[in-house]
């Protein structure tokens, strides 16, 4: 029997990340079957298993000891001819609970490593944004949100395998808002970075056009909201 020993690091000679152990098999054992010191029929094992190894220092889980039992041609070995639970079994059942657990976290990931189509501004971008919208205006509210979420933890990307392994960036707060964005702005299109920067694509579209776009988009918001509180039947746009 093998028990796995990275705590200096993944060698990429597969058998310095093993020594041998004498000891008893318990049923809870963390097994993998290995071949030539390397672990077959686990996708990305050593990925996998240092993801895991830095994600539970930092959070304080706990990493249980992975063993393995060495097969080969002459003497195949099965994982169903060990004691112990498989480390693949193992793995996913962990993720589950740990996505579970750090739902709230998650959430915070997709803020700051956001798949939208919603360019960095930077900081000088956002401050532009701000003094031209308002601070609370949704467009650099929402910005400012990824940064926040960005720099209250710094160790936030570590949440990413998780992340993607529950892949729920679609029902993801930060994909709501960003959508609503787009949903309120349709002419800004995929390029939202026309709000800051001073031209667009080497085109005279100075950024101050695209701002005096949402704010007219905002007054007709407003306007329609108040033609609705009113009981008024026609929409402002078509008056």
């Amino acid at each position: 029997m093998f028990k796995l020993d990275i705590s200096n690091g993944v060698s990429s000679v597969n058998s310095e990340n093993w020594e041998v152990v004498d000891r008893v098999p318990q049923d809870d054992d963390i097994i993998c079957i290995l071949e030539a010191f390397d672990v077959n029929n686990n996708g990305d094992f050593w990925g996998k298993v240092r993801q895991l190894t830095e994600f539970c220092k930092t959070t304080g889980e706990t990493m249980p000891e992975i063993y393995g039992y060495k097969s080969t041609s002459k003497k195949p070995v099965l994982a169903t001819d060990c004691k112990g639970i498989e480390f693949s079994a193992w793995y996913r059942d962990t993720v589950a609970k740990f996505v579970v657990k750090y739902a709230a976290k998650i959430q915070e990931y997709w803020w700051a490593y956001r798949r939208d189509r919603l360019a960095d501004p930077g900081s000088h971008g956002l401050n532009f944004l701000k003094s031209s919208l308002g601070d609370d205006h949704m467009i650099p509210a929402y910005f400012e949100m990824v940064k926040t979420r960005r720099a209250s933890d710094p160790k936030i990307a570590q949440y990413s395998f998780l992340a993607n392994e529950v892949n729920n960036w679609d029902t993801s707060e930060a994909k709501k808002s960003a959508d609503k964005i787009f949903e309120v702005y349709p002419l800004l299109g995929d390029d939202v970075s026309n709000l800051w920067n001073e031209y667009s694509y080497g085109t005279a579209a100075k950024r101050k056009d695209w701002i005096n776009y949402v704010k007219q988009v905002d007054e007709l918001n407003v306007l329609r909201s108040l033609a609705v509180s009113e009981g008024l039947e026609s929409d402002p746009a078509e008056i």
